[in-house]
Parts: C-alpha cells; structure tokens; sequence
C-alpha cells in the first residue's frame, strides 16, 4: 500500500492548461518551460514505475509528446512560437485531456473514512504509537505487540472489524503474559492458559485491581465471544475493543515498570 499525492494530478492538468494557453508570438525562452514541464508531468505517468501506471490514454500522450518534443528540442532556438506549433499543441491537448480524465476517474483510487476520533494516517502507517506512553515504557512494548497493534490499527482503517478485534486481543494477551512474568506468576497448565485463569493468578498476586477488573470485563463481554468462529464484529464494537484495550495495554506496561523497574 502507497500513499497517493492527490496534488499530483492538480499539477498534470495546471501543466497542460499551461500550454494550451500559450499564444502564437510567445517568446521561445517563455514558452520552453511551460512545455518542458508538461512532457515531463505527463510522461511520468506512463513510465514503467509510475505508482499508477496508465494505458488507455498512452496514445494521446505520445501525440502532445510529438508536437511539444519539436519545440523544445533546440535548445539555441530564438523563434517565437507559431501559429502552427501553436495550434497542434492545443488540438493533442483537447484530444487528450477527455481520455486523460476519463482513465484517472476509472482507476481504482479509494478514499479511507476516519474512523471515531482516530488519526487514518496514525492507524494505517503506526497505530502501535496510538498508545499513551514515556518513551521508557514503549521499550516495554515486544515486537509482536506492536505487529499486532499495527495490524489491528489497519484493520480498523480499512472496516475490518473482527480482524481488528482479533489482532488488538491478542496483543493484549501477549502483554497480560509479560505482566503474569512480572508479578511472578505461577505459569499455568497449558490445559488452564485462558483469560480465566490469568486473571486469577494476577488477582492472588495483588497486581492493581483496576487492571484485574479491567481484564474480566474486557474478558466477558469481548475476548470470549469473539473466540467464537460465528461471532463478528461491528465497526462500533471494533472501536470500543480498540479503546479499551490500548488504554489497558497501557496501565499494564506501566504495572510491569514499576514490578521490574527499567533500568538506568
């Protein structure tokens, strides 16, 4: 996935506006950039590693291309434009505009609604920094909890609620591992590794009960359902999972600081 400069397009027809209206008489050092800008604007658009590589309206392309590259082409011309140059200039840009505009508008371009009050950009490109955190505790965060709050950040961006769910669960659970570890935690059959359990051992520990009780709730009405292959999820119920368990994952981290302090 790319980022796409919408200014870009602006640009490509600001460009050929540009040329279509240079008049007969046109002094040659006025009229050379304008043109030498549009060729490369659009030729761009067609060359083999252009983001959004375009076909249909190639051959317009190489027609403006036949009529400007002939102006341009001597560098030490001191002739002003003329009537003909002039003239077949505007006729490939009027021939070429039509299928231009309709090419771009056909191409699969989408734009991505913001969802709640999440930044697109912040959930697509980073979402793992989506949480509240010093600099120090982030450290705390593994590479699988932020692939995981990456994956889930996308998720939510593109309405793919359940796999959003999904993924922001899990990295919770990876994260109620590390404090399990922290607070000493016996480990747990593997026939007893379940939110249940977990909560358990965390509460026999005394660990900060606003995170225990946090963890039941979050447990009974989303970690539970969701393990359920024919429960899925709403973008309001993806939302509501996202924020409470980044704000939880974020109470933990700081729980797990002050179990193991950080070193200086």
């Amino acid at each position: 996935m790319v980022k796409v400069d919408m200014t870009w397009w602006v640009r490509v027809s600001d460009a050929l506006t540009e040329v279509a209206s240079l008049q007969a008489g046109t002094p040659f050092a006025e009229a050379y950039p304008k043109i030498s800008l549009a060729i490369s604007l659009v030729l761009a658009n067609y060359a083999d590693n252009a983001l959004m590589k375009l076909i249909v309206s190639l051959p317009g392309a190489i027609t403006f291309f036949g009529y400007a590259n002939k102006i341009v082409n001597n560098l030490n011309r001191t002739e002003p434009l003329t009537v003909e140059e002039v003239g077949e200039l505007r006729k490939s840009i009027s021939e070429y505009r039509p299928i231009l505009n309709a090419e771009v508008q056909a191409a699969d371009t989408y734009y991505i609604q913001q969802q709640g009050a999440f930044s697109t950009r912040t959930l697509i490109e980073n979402a793992d920094r989506a949480i509240a955190l010093s600099t120090e505790l982030i450290a705390l965060l593994s590479e699988d909890v932020k692939s995981d709050l990456r994956e889930s950040g996308r998720c939510l961006a593109f309405q793919l609620p359940t796999a959003s769910g999904f993924h922001v669960a899990r990295a919770t659970e990876t994260i109620i591992k590390t404090l399990m570890r922290s607070a000493k935690c016996e480990e747990p059959k593997e026939s007893q590794r379940n939110w249940g359990i977990y909560i358990k051992l965390l509460e026999e520990k005394q660990v900060d009960r606003r995170i225990t009780h946090h963890l039941a709730q979050i447990k009974d009405l989303h970690r539970n359902p969701l393990s359920h292959p024919d429960v899925t999820l709403t973008m309001p119920e993806a939302l509501a999972l996202w924020s409470v368990c980044t704000s939880l994952i974020g109470t933990m981290i700081a729980e797990i600081a002050r179990l193991t302090p950080i070193s200086a």
